[in-house]
Protein backbone atom coordinates (compact mmCIF):
# COMPACT_ATOMS: atom_id res chain seq x y z
CA UNK A 1 0.00 0.00 0.00
CA UNK A 2 1.24 3.44 -0.82
CA UNK A 3 -0.06 5.97 1.68
CA UNK A 4 0.32 9.65 0.93
CA UNK A 5 -0.45 12.32 3.49
CA UNK A 6 -1.92 15.51 2.20
CA UNK A 7 0.60 18.33 2.02
CA UNK A 8 -0.31 22.02 2.24
CA UNK A 9 -0.56 23.45 -1.25
CA UNK A 10 1.73 26.31 -2.20
CA UNK A 11 0.14 29.63 -3.01
CA UNK A 12 -0.13 30.12 -6.74
CA UNK A 13 -0.63 33.26 -8.72
CA UNK A 14 -3.92 31.98 -10.18
CA UNK A 15 -7.22 32.30 -8.35
CA UNK A 16 -8.03 28.60 -8.73
CA UNK A 17 -9.56 27.26 -5.51
CA UNK A 18 -7.77 24.40 -3.79
CA UNK A 19 -8.93 20.83 -4.18
CA UNK A 20 -10.16 19.68 -0.75
CA UNK A 21 -9.68 15.94 -0.34
CA UNK A 22 -9.05 13.63 2.58
CA UNK A 23 -5.73 14.13 4.29
CA UNK A 24 -4.62 10.50 3.84
CA UNK A 25 -4.81 8.88 0.42
CA UNK A 26 -4.38 5.30 -0.82
CA UNK A 27 -2.76 4.27 -4.10
CA UNK A 28 -2.54 0.97 -5.89
CA UNK A 29 0.83 -0.69 -5.30
CA UNK A 30 0.84 -2.02 -8.88
CA UNK A 31 -0.28 0.88 -11.07
CA UNK A 32 -0.13 3.76 -8.52
CA UNK A 33 -3.77 4.66 -9.22
CA UNK A 34 -5.59 6.71 -6.60
CA UNK A 35 -8.05 4.35 -4.88
CA UNK A 36 -8.98 6.54 -1.93
CA UNK A 37 -12.60 6.99 -2.99
CA UNK A 38 -13.12 3.50 -4.43
CA UNK A 39 -13.05 -0.16 -3.40
CA UNK A 40 -9.60 -1.69 -2.88
CA UNK A 41 -8.29 -5.20 -2.32
CA UNK A 42 -5.87 -5.67 0.61
CA UNK A 43 -3.67 -8.74 0.93
CA UNK A 44 -4.46 -10.70 4.11
CA UNK A 45 -1.16 -12.64 4.13
CA UNK A 46 0.37 -10.68 6.99
CA UNK A 47 3.42 -12.93 7.32
CA UNK A 48 4.89 -11.95 3.93
CA UNK A 49 2.89 -8.93 2.74
CA UNK A 50 2.39 -5.79 4.78
CA UNK A 51 -0.55 -3.61 3.73
CA UNK A 52 -0.52 -4.36 0.01
CA UNK A 53 -3.48 -2.65 -1.70
CA UNK A 54 -4.58 -3.30 -5.27
CA UNK A 55 -7.21 -1.70 -7.43
CA UNK A 56 -9.88 -4.03 -8.89
CA UNK A 57 -8.35 -4.13 -12.44
CA UNK A 58 -4.89 -5.09 -11.14
CA UNK A 59 -6.45 -7.63 -8.78
CA UNK A 60 -8.34 -9.25 -11.68
CA UNK A 61 -5.14 -9.45 -13.74
CA UNK A 62 -3.39 -11.24 -10.86
CA UNK A 63 -0.40 -8.94 -10.64
CA UNK A 64 2.46 -9.78 -8.28
CA UNK A 65 4.32 -7.03 -6.41
CA UNK A 66 7.31 -7.94 -4.31
CA UNK A 67 6.41 -10.93 -2.11
CA UNK A 68 2.72 -10.67 -2.93
CA UNK A 69 1.27 -13.49 -5.04
CA UNK A 70 -2.19 -13.80 -6.66
CA UNK A 71 -3.15 -16.84 -4.52
CA UNK A 72 -2.73 -14.95 -1.22
CA UNK A 73 -5.91 -14.40 0.80
CA UNK A 74 -7.40 -10.93 0.54
CA UNK A 75 -9.94 -8.59 2.05
CA UNK A 76 -12.30 -6.23 0.25
CA UNK A 77 -12.17 -2.76 1.78
CA UNK A 78 -14.98 -0.41 0.92
CA UNK A 79 -15.58 3.18 1.80
CA UNK A 80 -17.14 3.47 5.28
CA UNK A 81 -18.95 6.59 4.27
CA UNK A 82 -21.94 6.16 6.58
CA UNK A 83 -22.68 7.67 9.99
CA UNK A 84 -22.24 5.65 13.19
CA UNK A 85 -22.39 8.23 16.02
CA UNK A 86 -23.97 11.34 14.52
CA UNK A 87 -25.64 12.30 11.28
CA UNK A 88 -22.75 14.55 10.16
CA UNK A 89 -19.69 12.34 10.66
CA UNK A 90 -19.05 9.19 8.68
CA UNK A 91 -17.18 6.11 9.84
CA UNK A 92 -14.24 6.91 7.54
CA UNK A 93 -13.88 10.32 9.16
CA UNK A 94 -14.08 8.74 12.61
CA UNK A 95 -11.20 6.39 11.73
CA UNK A 96 -9.15 9.27 10.37
CA UNK A 97 -9.86 11.25 13.54
CA UNK A 98 -8.58 8.47 15.79
CA UNK A 99 -5.57 7.86 13.57
CA UNK A 100 -4.74 11.57 13.56
CA UNK A 101 -4.93 11.69 17.36
CA UNK A 102 -2.47 8.80 17.54
CA UNK A 103 -0.08 10.47 15.10
CA UNK A 104 -0.20 14.09 16.25
CA UNK A 105 -1.44 13.85 19.83
CA UNK A 106 -4.59 14.99 21.58
CA UNK A 107 -5.15 18.72 21.42
CA UNK A 108 -3.26 19.23 18.18
CA UNK A 109 -6.51 19.73 16.34
CA UNK A 110 -4.98 21.71 13.48
CA UNK A 111 -2.82 18.80 12.31
CA UNK A 112 -5.62 16.32 13.01
CA UNK A 113 -8.02 18.34 10.85
CA UNK A 114 -5.39 18.37 8.09
CA UNK A 115 -5.14 14.59 8.41
CA UNK A 116 -8.91 14.27 7.93
CA UNK A 117 -8.98 16.80 5.13
CA UNK A 118 -12.64 17.80 5.24
CA UNK A 119 -13.06 19.24 8.74
CA UNK A 120 -11.87 22.37 10.46
CA UNK A 121 -10.02 22.27 13.75
CA UNK A 122 -13.07 23.65 15.61
CA UNK A 123 -15.30 20.89 14.23
CA UNK A 124 -12.73 18.24 15.12
CA UNK A 125 -12.36 19.50 18.69
CA UNK A 126 -16.13 19.78 19.28
CA UNK A 127 -16.82 16.34 17.84
CA UNK A 128 -14.10 14.67 19.89
CA UNK A 129 -15.26 16.23 23.16
CA UNK A 130 -18.95 15.56 22.54
CA UNK A 131 -18.65 11.98 21.25
CA UNK A 132 -15.56 10.51 22.90
CA UNK A 133 -15.41 12.42 26.19
CA UNK A 134 -18.94 13.51 27.09
CA UNK A 135 -20.78 10.48 25.71
CA UNK A 136 -21.93 7.55 27.87
CA UNK A 137 -21.20 4.99 25.17
CA UNK A 138 -17.60 3.91 24.67
CA UNK A 139 -18.51 1.91 21.55
CA UNK A 140 -20.88 2.77 18.72
CA UNK A 141 -24.37 1.93 20.00
CA UNK A 142 -26.25 -0.77 18.16
CA UNK A 143 -29.49 1.15 18.34
CA UNK A 144 -28.03 4.52 17.33
CA UNK A 145 -30.66 7.00 16.28
CA UNK A 146 -29.42 7.68 12.74
CA UNK A 147 -32.20 9.39 10.81
CA UNK A 148 -30.31 10.22 7.62
CA UNK A 149 -30.18 7.99 4.56
CA UNK A 150 -27.08 7.28 2.51
CA UNK A 151 -27.94 9.54 -0.42
CA UNK A 152 -28.60 12.54 1.82
CA UNK A 153 -25.40 11.88 3.76
CA UNK A 154 -23.34 11.75 0.55
CA UNK A 155 -25.04 14.90 -0.74
CA UNK A 156 -24.18 16.74 2.49
CA UNK A 157 -20.60 15.52 2.30
CA UNK A 158 -20.31 16.72 -1.29
CA UNK A 159 -21.81 20.09 -0.36
CA UNK A 160 -19.34 20.40 2.48
CA UNK A 161 -16.47 19.80 0.07
CA UNK A 162 -17.85 22.44 -2.29
CA UNK A 163 -18.13 24.92 0.57
CA UNK A 164 -14.54 24.32 1.57
CA UNK A 165 -13.44 24.64 -2.05
CA UNK A 166 -15.18 28.03 -2.45
CA UNK A 167 -13.96 29.33 0.90
CA UNK A 168 -11.37 32.13 0.51
CA UNK A 169 -7.83 31.09 1.14
CA UNK A 170 -6.38 32.38 4.36
CA UNK A 171 -3.03 33.85 3.41
CA UNK A 172 -0.60 33.46 6.28
CA UNK A 173 1.19 36.61 7.38
CA UNK A 174 4.63 37.13 5.87
CA UNK A 175 7.47 35.76 7.88
CA UNK A 176 9.23 38.51 9.72
CA UNK A 177 12.93 38.54 10.29
CA UNK A 178 13.70 37.24 13.76
CA UNK A 179 14.89 39.84 16.18
CA UNK A 180 18.62 39.79 16.74
CA UNK A 181 20.15 39.92 20.14
CA UNK A 182 21.15 43.57 20.50
CA UNK A 183 21.59 45.89 23.46
CA UNK A 184 18.27 47.31 24.63
CA UNK A 185 17.34 49.80 27.30
CA UNK A 186 17.35 47.29 30.14
CA UNK A 187 20.77 46.00 29.09
CA UNK A 188 22.42 49.42 29.25
CA UNK A 189 24.11 49.67 32.58
CA UNK A 190 22.13 46.71 33.94
CA UNK A 191 18.89 48.73 33.97
CA UNK A 192 15.64 46.89 34.77
CA UNK A 193 12.70 48.94 33.39
CA UNK A 194 10.02 47.01 35.27
CA UNK A 195 11.55 47.94 38.62
CA UNK A 196 13.13 51.25 37.54
CA UNK A 197 16.34 50.11 39.17
CA UNK A 198 19.87 49.29 38.11
CA UNK A 199 21.69 46.09 38.79
CA UNK A 200 24.43 48.15 40.43
CA UNK A 201 22.95 51.28 41.93
CA UNK A 202 24.78 54.48 42.65
CA UNK A 203 26.03 54.24 46.26
CA UNK A 204 25.31 50.54 46.02
CA UNK A 205 26.74 49.75 49.45
CA UNK A 206 24.72 52.37 51.33
CA UNK A 207 22.56 49.76 53.08
CA UNK A 208 25.61 47.97 54.47
CA UNK A 209 26.02 50.82 56.97
CA UNK A 210 22.68 50.25 58.72
CA UNK A 211 21.84 46.62 58.02
CA UNK A 212 22.77 45.53 61.59
CA UNK A 213 21.33 48.49 63.53
CA UNK A 214 18.91 47.66 66.34
CA UNK A 215 17.12 50.18 68.54
CA UNK A 216 15.95 49.70 72.09
CA UNK A 217 13.18 51.62 73.84
CA UNK A 218 13.42 55.29 72.95
CA UNK A 219 11.51 57.62 75.27
CA UNK A 220 12.57 60.76 73.42
CA UNK A 221 11.26 62.00 70.09
CA UNK A 222 7.65 61.32 71.34
CA UNK A 223 8.43 57.66 71.80
CA UNK A 224 6.85 57.66 75.28
CA UNK A 225 3.47 58.66 73.85
CA UNK A 226 3.17 55.56 71.69
CA UNK A 227 0.83 52.81 73.02
CA UNK A 228 2.29 49.58 74.34
CA UNK A 229 1.55 46.87 71.75
CA UNK A 230 1.40 44.23 74.51
CA UNK A 231 -1.34 46.06 76.46
CA UNK A 232 -4.83 45.37 74.99
CA UNK A 233 -7.01 48.41 74.60
CA UNK A 234 -10.73 48.80 75.00
CA UNK A 235 -11.35 47.99 71.38
CA UNK A 236 -9.05 44.99 71.19
CA UNK A 237 -10.52 41.53 71.04
CA UNK A 238 -9.30 38.97 73.56
CA UNK A 239 -9.58 35.33 72.68
CA UNK A 240 -11.78 33.51 75.18
CA UNK A 241 -10.31 30.12 76.02
CA UNK A 242 -12.37 28.93 79.04
CA UNK A 243 -15.97 30.07 79.43
CA UNK A 244 -17.49 27.05 81.15
CA UNK A 245 -17.79 28.76 84.58
CA UNK A 246 -18.40 32.21 83.15
CA UNK A 247 -14.80 33.19 83.63
CA UNK A 248 -12.58 34.52 80.91
CA UNK A 249 -8.94 33.71 80.72
CA UNK A 250 -6.38 35.87 78.94
CA UNK A 251 -3.91 34.17 76.65
CA UNK A 252 -0.78 33.30 78.58
CA UNK A 253 2.31 35.38 77.97
CA UNK A 254 5.38 33.49 76.78
CA UNK A 255 7.76 32.75 79.60
CA UNK A 256 10.91 33.38 77.58
CA UNK A 257 9.87 36.79 76.24
CA UNK A 258 12.88 39.01 75.64
CA UNK A 259 12.88 42.17 77.69
CA UNK A 260 13.71 45.23 75.58
CA UNK A 261 15.95 47.64 77.44
CA UNK A 262 16.06 51.38 77.05
CA UNK A 263 18.34 52.78 74.39
CA UNK A 264 21.30 54.71 75.88
CA UNK A 265 21.53 58.30 74.75
CA UNK A 266 25.12 58.09 73.29
CA UNK A 267 24.25 54.97 71.32
CA UNK A 268 21.06 56.61 70.13
CA UNK A 269 22.93 59.66 68.85
CA UNK A 270 25.46 57.45 67.05
CA UNK A 271 22.74 55.40 65.38
CA UNK A 272 20.83 58.52 64.36
CA UNK A 273 24.01 59.90 62.81
CA UNK A 274 24.42 56.69 60.81
CA UNK A 275 20.80 57.02 59.68
CA UNK A 276 21.44 60.60 58.53
CA UNK A 277 24.46 59.43 56.54
CA UNK A 278 22.38 56.66 54.97
CA UNK A 279 19.57 59.07 54.07
CA UNK A 280 22.09 61.40 52.43
CA UNK A 281 23.49 58.60 50.29
CA UNK A 282 19.99 57.47 49.32
CA UNK A 283 19.09 61.06 48.35
CA UNK A 284 22.20 61.17 46.17
CA UNK A 285 21.10 57.94 44.49
CA UNK A 286 17.58 59.23 43.87
CA UNK A 287 18.86 62.51 42.43
CA UNK A 288 21.17 60.65 40.04
CA UNK A 289 18.37 58.34 38.87
CA UNK A 290 16.01 61.29 38.42
CA UNK A 291 18.67 63.03 36.33
CA UNK A 292 19.09 59.90 34.17
CA UNK A 293 15.33 59.53 33.61
CA UNK A 294 14.68 63.24 32.94
CA UNK A 295 17.51 63.62 30.43
CA UNK A 296 16.70 60.37 28.57
CA UNK A 297 20.17 58.94 29.08
CA UNK A 298 18.78 55.41 28.75
CA UNK A 299 18.11 55.96 25.03
CA UNK A 300 21.53 54.68 24.08
CA UNK A 301 21.03 54.44 20.31
CA UNK A 302 19.52 57.92 20.03
CA UNK A 303 22.43 59.47 21.92
CA UNK A 304 24.99 57.63 19.78
CA UNK A 305 23.27 58.73 16.55
CA UNK A 306 23.35 62.38 17.67
CA UNK A 307 27.04 62.15 18.62
CA UNK A 308 28.00 60.66 15.25
CA UNK A 309 26.63 63.72 13.44
CA UNK A 310 28.96 66.09 15.30
CA UNK A 311 32.51 66.78 14.07
CA UNK A 312 35.36 65.46 16.14
CA UNK A 313 36.37 68.83 17.60
CA UNK A 314 32.78 69.68 18.46
CA UNK A 315 32.30 66.24 20.04
CA UNK A 316 35.31 66.77 22.32
CA UNK A 317 33.98 70.17 23.35
CA UNK A 318 30.53 68.76 24.18
CA UNK A 319 32.10 66.00 26.28
CA UNK A 320 34.05 68.59 28.28
CA UNK A 321 30.81 70.50 28.98
CA UNK A 322 28.85 67.48 30.25
CA UNK A 323 29.71 68.04 33.97
CA UNK A 324 27.75 71.32 33.84
CA UNK A 325 24.54 69.45 32.94
CA UNK A 326 23.82 68.66 36.61
CA UNK A 327 23.77 72.37 37.43
CA UNK A 328 21.28 73.27 34.69
CA UNK A 329 18.00 72.08 33.31
CA UNK A 330 17.86 70.18 30.04
CA UNK A 331 16.85 73.25 28.01
CA UNK A 332 19.40 75.50 29.69
CA UNK A 333 22.21 73.02 29.14
CA UNK A 334 21.28 72.60 25.48
CA UNK A 335 21.31 76.37 24.93
CA UNK A 336 24.59 76.61 26.84
CA UNK A 337 26.27 73.94 24.68
CA UNK A 338 24.98 75.49 21.45
CA UNK A 339 26.27 78.90 22.54
CA UNK A 340 29.74 77.60 23.40
CA UNK A 341 29.95 75.69 20.11
CA UNK A 342 28.86 78.80 18.20
CA UNK A 343 31.43 80.91 20.06
CA UNK A 344 34.19 78.41 19.24
CA UNK A 345 33.21 78.46 15.57
CA UNK A 346 33.26 82.27 15.51
CA UNK A 347 36.68 82.42 17.16
CA UNK A 348 38.07 79.95 14.63
CA UNK A 349 36.63 81.93 11.71
CA UNK A 350 37.98 85.22 13.09
CA UNK A 351 41.48 83.76 13.41
CA UNK A 352 41.30 82.56 9.79
CA UNK A 353 40.22 86.01 8.57
CA UNK A 354 43.02 87.67 10.54
CA UNK A 355 45.52 85.32 8.93
CA UNK A 356 44.17 86.17 5.47
CA UNK A 357 44.44 89.88 6.27
CA UNK A 358 48.08 89.52 7.32
CA UNK A 359 48.77 87.85 3.96
CA UNK A 360 47.17 90.74 2.10
CA UNK A 361 44.02 88.87 1.01
CA UNK A 362 41.09 91.27 0.99
CA UNK A 363 38.40 89.43 -1.01
CA UNK A 364 36.78 86.02 -0.94
CA UNK A 365 37.99 85.26 -4.46
CA UNK A 366 41.58 85.80 -3.32
CA UNK A 367 40.96 83.52 -0.35
CA UNK A 368 39.59 80.77 -2.60
CA UNK A 369 42.57 81.06 -4.92
CA UNK A 370 44.94 80.96 -1.94
CA UNK A 371 43.32 77.83 -0.53
CA UNK A 372 43.53 76.07 -3.90
CA UNK A 373 47.20 76.98 -4.26
CA UNK A 374 47.84 75.83 -0.71
CA UNK A 375 46.34 72.43 -1.41
CA UNK A 376 48.29 72.18 -4.67
CA UNK A 377 51.56 72.99 -2.90
CA UNK A 378 50.83 70.40 -0.22
CA UNK A 379 50.18 67.72 -2.85
CA UNK A 380 53.09 68.72 -5.11
CA UNK A 381 55.75 66.08 -5.70
CA UNK A 382 58.85 67.13 -7.73
CA UNK A 383 59.55 65.08 -10.85
CA UNK A 384 62.73 62.95 -10.79
CA UNK A 385 65.68 64.69 -12.46
CA UNK A 386 64.30 68.22 -12.13
CA UNK A 387 66.76 69.22 -9.42
CA UNK A 388 69.61 67.75 -11.47
CA UNK A 389 68.62 69.88 -14.47
CA UNK A 390 68.42 73.01 -12.32
CA UNK A 391 71.83 72.24 -10.85
CA UNK A 392 73.39 71.74 -14.28
CA UNK A 393 71.91 74.96 -15.65
CA UNK A 394 73.06 76.91 -12.60
CA UNK A 395 76.57 75.49 -12.73
CA UNK A 396 76.87 76.30 -16.46
CA UNK A 397 75.71 79.85 -15.87
CA UNK A 398 78.14 80.28 -13.00
CA UNK A 399 80.90 78.79 -15.13
CA UNK A 400 80.41 81.47 -17.81
CA UNK A 401 80.43 84.26 -15.26
CA UNK A 402 83.53 82.79 -13.64
CA UNK A 403 85.39 82.66 -16.95
CA UNK A 404 84.61 86.31 -17.58
CA UNK A 405 85.91 87.27 -14.18
CA UNK A 406 89.04 85.16 -14.80
CA UNK A 407 89.71 86.90 -18.10
CA UNK A 408 89.59 90.23 -16.36
CA UNK A 409 91.47 89.36 -13.21
CA UNK A 410 93.83 86.80 -14.74
CA UNK A 411 93.18 84.16 -12.06
CA UNK A 412 92.69 80.41 -12.35
CA UNK A 413 89.27 79.26 -13.66
CA UNK A 414 88.93 76.42 -11.25
CA UNK A 415 89.54 78.56 -8.19
CA UNK A 416 86.94 81.08 -9.23
CA UNK A 417 84.25 78.70 -10.44
CA UNK A 418 84.45 76.16 -7.61
CA UNK A 419 83.06 78.42 -4.84
CA UNK A 420 80.16 79.49 -7.04
CA UNK A 421 79.21 75.87 -7.79
CA UNK A 422 79.58 74.94 -4.14
CA UNK A 423 77.33 77.80 -3.10
CA UNK A 424 74.38 76.59 -5.21
CA UNK A 425 74.96 72.89 -4.84
CA UNK A 426 71.91 71.10 -3.41
CA UNK A 427 72.11 68.92 -0.36
CA UNK A 428 72.77 65.34 -1.47
CA UNK A 429 69.99 62.81 -1.13
CA UNK A 430 69.95 61.18 2.32
CA UNK A 431 70.00 57.37 2.28
CA UNK A 432 69.74 56.91 6.04
CA UNK A 433 65.95 56.58 5.94
CA UNK A 434 65.91 54.09 3.06
CA UNK A 435 64.71 50.60 3.97
CA UNK A 436 66.89 48.89 1.31
CA UNK A 437 70.16 50.51 2.34
CA UNK A 438 71.52 47.30 3.89
CA UNK A 439 71.38 45.59 0.46
CA UNK A 440 74.10 47.86 -0.96
CA UNK A 441 77.83 47.76 -0.49
CA UNK A 442 79.82 50.84 0.49
CA UNK A 443 80.79 51.56 -3.12
CA UNK A 444 77.18 51.23 -4.25
CA UNK A 445 76.03 53.55 -1.46
CA UNK A 446 78.54 56.17 -2.61
CA UNK A 447 77.34 55.74 -6.20
CA UNK A 448 73.69 56.24 -5.18
CA UNK A 449 74.72 59.30 -3.18
CA UNK A 450 76.54 60.82 -6.15
CA UNK A 451 73.89 60.16 -8.80
CA UNK A 452 71.05 60.98 -6.35
CA UNK A 453 69.12 57.74 -6.64
CA UNK A 454 67.56 55.59 -3.95
CA UNK A 455 68.71 52.01 -3.32
CA UNK A 456 65.56 50.28 -4.55
CA UNK A 457 65.50 51.92 -8.04
CA UNK A 458 69.25 51.31 -8.28
CA UNK A 459 68.76 47.60 -7.62
CA UNK A 460 66.06 47.44 -10.30
CA UNK A 461 68.34 49.17 -12.83
CA UNK A 462 71.24 46.92 -11.88
CA UNK A 463 69.16 43.76 -12.33
CA UNK A 464 67.84 44.93 -15.72
CA UNK A 465 71.34 45.74 -17.02
CA UNK A 466 72.87 42.48 -15.81
CA UNK A 467 70.07 40.40 -17.31
CA UNK A 468 70.25 42.24 -20.63
CA UNK A 469 74.04 41.83 -20.71
CA UNK A 470 73.63 38.13 -20.04
CA UNK A 471 71.17 37.85 -22.96
CA UNK A 472 73.55 39.74 -25.27
CA UNK A 473 76.55 37.61 -24.20
CA UNK A 474 78.34 40.56 -22.63
CA UNK A 475 77.84 42.95 -25.58
CA UNK A 476 75.71 45.56 -23.78
CA UNK A 477 76.77 49.12 -24.65
CA UNK A 478 75.87 52.45 -23.08
CA UNK A 479 73.46 53.20 -25.90
CA UNK A 480 71.70 49.88 -25.31
CA UNK A 481 71.50 50.62 -21.58
CA UNK A 482 69.97 54.07 -22.10
CA UNK A 483 67.42 52.60 -24.54
CA UNK A 484 66.64 49.78 -22.11
CA UNK A 485 65.85 52.18 -19.26
CA UNK A 486 64.22 55.22 -20.79
CA UNK A 487 62.48 56.70 -17.72
CA UNK A 488 65.78 57.63 -16.00
CA UNK A 489 68.22 60.32 -17.05
CA UNK A 490 70.94 59.19 -19.45
CA UNK A 491 73.66 60.68 -17.24
CA UNK A 492 72.66 58.48 -14.33
CA UNK A 493 72.38 55.40 -16.55
CA UNK A 494 75.86 56.00 -17.97
CA UNK A 495 77.40 56.37 -14.52
CA UNK A 496 75.71 53.21 -13.29
CA UNK A 497 76.82 51.40 -16.48
CA UNK A 498 80.43 52.48 -15.93
CA UNK A 499 80.30 51.38 -12.30
CA UNK A 500 78.91 47.93 -13.15
CA UNK A 501 81.38 47.50 -16.01
CA UNK A 502 84.29 48.24 -13.68
CA UNK A 503 82.97 45.60 -11.30
CA UNK A 504 82.79 43.08 -14.16
CA UNK A 505 79.06 42.45 -13.83
CA UNK A 506 78.24 43.25 -17.46
CA UNK A 507 80.27 40.38 -18.95
CA UNK A 508 78.73 37.04 -19.81
CA UNK A 509 81.52 34.97 -18.30
CA UNK A 510 81.17 36.63 -14.86
CA UNK A 511 77.40 37.08 -14.69
CA UNK A 512 75.57 34.50 -12.63
CA UNK A 513 71.92 35.01 -13.34
CA UNK A 514 69.41 32.32 -12.45
CA UNK A 515 67.17 31.12 -15.25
Amino acid sequence: MTVTHKRPQKQQETDKPPDYQPGIRFHCDACARDITQSVRMRCAETSTCEEVDLCPPCFLEGKSIGKHRPWHPYRVIEQHSYPIFTDEWGADEELLLLEGCQLYGLGNWLDVSGHIGSRSKEEVADHYHSVYLSSDDCMPPENANITIDQETFQARKKARFEELRNKPIEIPPPKTKPLTSAPTNHEVGGFMPGRLEFEHEIENDAEVLIKDLEFGLVHGYKGDSLPDPRRPGSTSRVKVENTENGETELPPQPANEEIVEDEPQPDLQLKLTLMDIYNGRVDKRLLAKRFIFDRGLLQHKKIQAAERKRPREEKDLVNRLKPFARLQSAQEHERFVDGVVYETTLRKRISELQEYRRMGLTSLSDVDLYEKDKVARANFRPMPGREQMLQQSSSSANGVSGSRRDSKKGEDLSRESTPSVRSIKKTPTSLASSQSLYLLSEEEQKLCQSVKILPKPYLVIKEAMVRESYKRSGRLTKENATQLISNVEDVKIEEIYTFLSNLGLLHANTANIPA
